[in-house]
């Protein structure tokens, strides 16, 4: 699975990818302020959620942050 993440804040993605990483994802801050996540996985359906869960507990966080997943 490889997902888009974006966000409005350039700083927020080193930390988000670094979040990422602690949660055993392979994640990397690209310009443009995104995340790039890569995960092996025969449910992409699962990934998804857990991705989107994940993100949804990461910006409660980090009120100020807005984040896009595509």
């Amino acid at each position: 699975m490889l997902a888009r993440i974006r966000l409005n804040d350039v700083a927020a993605a080193d930390e988000l990818a670094r979040a990422l990483t602690a949660a055993n994802c392979v994640a990397v801050a690209d310009s443009g302020s995104v995340a790039v996540v890569a995960t092996e996985t025969d449910d992409l359906r699962a990934a998804w959620l857990d991705l989107a869960f994940f993100l949804k507990a990461w910006a409660a966080d980090h009120p100020a942050v807005v984040v896009r997943l595509s």
